[in-house]
């Protein structure tokens, strides 16, 4: 019988493109029919939707962008002017097909679960509400309406079919969620993806997929040898780096900053690119993590308290403003940051049969990703 999982939102992956290793393992083990994944329609429909506003709030600040370099009048000199004029117009006229694509894309990530999705009903809003007007949880209080999403999810997690004799076994990040699920009679309560794997059921599910000792005779012939791949690697890092990193939040006391952050807003070429293949792990068939970390110049944004702005060290750009009205002004520096990730990757089924390395499928950078100004050029722009 296959093992139950429920998954909530505060479990799925934080964007479309960088799923983690223990996501793309627990989509195998779903398809293979070795675990039944169940999702609420509300957590579906919620992750989906925050995947598809993510894109088309990066489409309208390309459109912004966009509108203002080809209305400047040096941009008729740009070799692809017109390009980038008849790709801003094929935006506007295709809104709704890029909202859709937008949509649909999100929802094959989801997909690979082969979820069986929980719909809400009328008793599930009887029971919700009650606890709206009662605090009970996942309520932090009574009538906090932020927290209603999270009781419907709350509702559907009781309609899981408990397997005779066993578990439901439910992925839960968030705190008052995950609290309330534990009250739950035969559901079992995991902070993150990651621990669902330590699950006996879950490591003997993985493996009956261990094709006849394929896989095993691939990695100890291949294993000590994985440092080929180090080139690969480190070219997807070079060609990803903006990707991954623009629009990402750096923290450090010294930025000058009411909240001591900046905003990534641009990306130079990574430099002393490590691949930690020592600390390399599998996660199921054909499917690596190794821990990857470069040295990357970014530029960041962030505002200025207006009295300060004027005392910033030279290396800090302020865009001055109305000092009538604007209480703080923009500014902009150059730093080093040290960013820490993980590469996921996976083996070809026809490498890992012919017993060769090969190339590599779905190589990606995922989350958690550390990035750390480093302290050096923090002492020196900022001081």
């Amino acid at each position: 019988m296959p093992v139950h999982v429920f998954l909530d939102t505060s479990v799925l992956p934080r964007n479309a493109t960088g799923v983690s290793a223990e996501y793309l393992a627990l989509a195998e083990l779903a398809q293979q029919g070795e675990v039944s994944v169940y999702l609420s329609t509300i957590a579906y429909n919620e992750w989906i939707t925050q995947r598809q506003t993510e894109f088309l709030d990066k489409v309208a600040r390309y459109e912004s962008a966009t509108g203002d370099l080809t209305r400047d009048r040096w941009s008729p000199l740009l070799d692809r002017h017109q390009s980038l004029s008849d790709l801003k117009a094929w935006f506007e006229q295709h809104s709704a097909a890029v909202a859709t694509m937008a949509h649909d894309s999100a929802a094959a990530v989801l997909d690979q679960l082969r979820p069986t999705l929980l719909t809400t009903t009328g008793e599930h809003a009887v029971s919700a509400f009650d606890g709206y007007f009662n605090g009970r949880p996942p309520f932090a209080s009574v009538k906090a309406r932020k927290d209603i999403p999270d009781a419907f999810i709350l509702e559907a997690l009781k309609d899981v079919p408990v397997p005779d004799g066993g578990h439901v076994h439910a992925a839960i990040h968030d705190t008052r969620l995950r609290e309330a699920a534990t009250s739950l009679p035969a559901v079992q309560v995991y902070t993150s993806l990651e621990s669902l794997f330590e699950l006996p059921e879950i490591v003997a599910a993985q493996a009956n997929l261990r094709r006849a000792g394929a896989w095993q005779a691939w990695m100890e012939r291949f294993g000590p040898q994985l440092n080929v791949l180090s080139p690969i690697i480190r070219n997807e890092i070079q060609r990803t780096a903006v990707d991954v990193l623009v629009y990402s939040t750096v923290h450090h006391q010294e930025i000058p900053d009411d909240n001591s952050e900046g905003t990534i807003n641009g990306v130079d070429e990574p430099e002393d690119i490590e691949v930690d293949w020592d600390n390399a792990e599998e996660f199921a068939v054909g499917i690596l993590s190794v821990p990857i970390s470069f040295n990357v110049n970014v530029a960041i944004d962030f505002y200025v308290f207006r009295m300060d702005a004027y005392s910033v060290p030279d290396a800090v750009s302020i865009s001055f403003g109305d000092p009538e009205y604007d209480h703080f002004y923009e500014a902009e520096a150059q730093v080093s940051v040290h960013v820490n990730a993980n590469a996921v990757f996976r083996i070809p089924a026809d490498s890992i049969d012919a017993q060769e390395i090969g190339e590599l499928e779905d190589l990606n950078l995922v989350e958690e990703i550390e990035i750390e100004i480093n302290e050096d050029d923090v002492h020196g722009i900022f001081r």
